[in-house]
C-alpha cells in the first residue's frame, strides 16, 4: 500500500504547487455574485406484477412485495449554486433518494453535493473540493443517457460505483473548445457516507467529442483499497452517438474485486449496457428502450445468477421541464449453477413522472 500513499501524497504536493502559482487576481469591476436556487422531482405510479422478495440483489425493487402498489418519488433535489466571483464557485444539493427515511417513516433529506470549484486553476481546468460527482459516469454516458429519472446507469444501478463522493478533483479539457479532456479526483470511497477508514479510491477518466459532436467516447478507471488485504479496480469505456433526432450508447465495464472470498480467490463483474432514444414528435413525444447484461462473477461459472434488464416506454413533454413516461421495468435472472434455481423476473410497469424547477 505504501504505493498508493505516495501517489496520494505526490498528487496533494502537485496541487499545492499549481494554487500557490495561480493566487486569484484582484476581482475585475462589473463583476456581481450571484446565487441561482434550483429543484428536480421524480418518481412513478408503479405496480410490481412478478417477482419475489428475497432482496439478494440490487436493483429498485428486488425488495418490494409482489402485487404492491404505490405512489411514490424517487428522487427530490433542492439545489444551489452560487457564483462567489470571477474564479470561484460553489454547488449545493440536498436530496431525498427514494430510500431515506427518518424512524417514523417520514421522508428525509441528506446533503449530496456540497463544494467549492476553482476556474482555471491552470488553463481549461477547474479544481473542485468537497462532495462532488464522480467521473465515472456523470460527465460522459449519463449525460448521454439523459434519462437519469427512468433508471440509474449500469454501474450506478448494480452498485459497481457512486456517482458522488467526498474529495478533490481537477475537472480539465485539452482544448479551448473543450472536445477532449480528462477528470481526476480522490475521494473518500463513501459516496455520502463518513469516512471510517484510512484509504481512499483513485478515480481518472478521459473523453472526446468526435464527428461534429456526435460522437462521445471515454474510458475511465479507479482503483480503492477496501482494507489492508483487498481492493477493487474498476474498468469502464462508453461510446455513444447522438443527432436531434436519436441517441444511442453502449457502455461495458468490468470490476476485479481481489481476495473477495474466504479462500482468497478474485470476484470479477463484468457487463454491459445498450440503449437508444428516438424522436417520434418533436419535442412532444420520444421513444426509448434500453438492454442491460450482468454476470456477477466470471471467475466463478457456478456462483450468482446471470441478470437480463430492460426498459422500454415514451415520454410525453408537456414542457421542455415537466414529462410523464409510461414504461415497463424488467429484472430476469438465471442461475449459473448446475441446480438451475429458479428466480422470479422482477416486472414492474411505470408511470413516471420528472419536473425541473429553475
Amino acid at each position: 500500500m505504501k504505493k498508493t500513499k505516495t501517489t496520494f501524497f505526490y498528487f496533494i504536493f502537485l496541487l499545492m504547487i499549481i494554487t500557490g502559482s495561480a493566487l486569484p487576481q484582484e476581482q475585475k469591476e462589473g463583476f456581481k455574485p450571484s446565487g441561482k436556487v434550483w429543484g428536480m422531482v421524480f418518481g412513478d405510479i408503479y405496480y410490481k406484477a412478478a417477482g419475489d422478495t428475497t432482496g439478494s440483489f440490487v436493483g429498485e425493487y428486488t425488495k418490494t412485495d409482489v402485487y404492491k402498489n404505490a405512489f411514490d418519488f424517487r428522487r427530490i433535489y433542492l439545489g444551489f449554486n452560487y457564483e462567489i466571483s470571477e474564479k470561484f464557485s460553489s454547488e449545493f444539493i440536498a436530496a431525498f433518494e427514494g430510500t431515506d427515511y427518518l424512524p417514523n417513516g417520514k421522508r428525509s433529506l441528506y446533503v449530496k453535493i456540497a463544494n467549492i470549484k476553482w476556474k482555471d486553476i491552470y488553463p481549461n481546468a477547474t479544481l473542485v473540493l468537497g462532495q462532488l460527482s464522480t467521473p465515472t459516469f456523470s460527465y460522459t454516458s449519463e449525460k448521454l443517457y439523459g434519462y437519469r429519472w427512468l433508471e440509474k446507469t449500469i454501474l450506478d444501478m448494480k452498485g459497481i460505483a457512486s456517482s458522488h463522493d467526498f474529495g478533490l478533483a481537477i475537472l480539465g479539457k485539452f482544448d479551448q473548445e473543450g472536445k477532449y479532456g480528462y477528470n481526476l479526483m480522490i475521494g473518500n470511497g463513501r459516496g455520502a457516507l463518513v469516512e471510517n477508514n484510512k484509504f481512499k479510491k483513485y478515480y481518472a477518466g478521459l473523453y472526446g467529442y468526435f464527428w461534429d459532436k456526435k460522437i462521445l467516447a471515454d474510458v475511465y478507471s479507479d482503483y480503492e483499497d477496501i482494507n489492508s488485504n483487498k481492493n477493487k479496480t474498476t474498468l469502464k469505456s462508453f461510446i455513444g452517438f447522438q443527432t436531434p433526432e436519436v441517441r444511442i450508447g453502449f457502455e461495458i465495464f468490468n470490476q476485479l474485486y481481489r481476495r473477495f472470498y474466504s479462500d482468497g480467490s478474485n470476484k470479477s463483474t463484468f457487463g454491459f449496457s445498450i440503449f437508444s432514444a428516438a424522436t417520434l414528435i418533436e419535442n412532444k413525444i420520444y421513444a426509448f428502450g434500453r438492454f442491460d447484461y450482468v454476470d456477477p462473477d466470471l471467475n466463478h461459472s457456478d456462483l450468482g445468477y446471470k441478470e437480463n434488464f430492460l426498459i422500454v416506454g415514451a415520454d410525453f413533454v408537456f414542457d421542455k421541464n415537466i414529462h410523464f413516461m409510461p414504461n415497463l421495468w424488467v429484472n430476469i435472472y438465471k442461475d449459473k449453477s448446475a441446480a438451475n434455481v429458479e428466480r422470479k423476473a422482477d416486472i414492474v410497469p411505470r408511470l413516471t413522472f420528472y419536473y425541473l424547477y429553475k
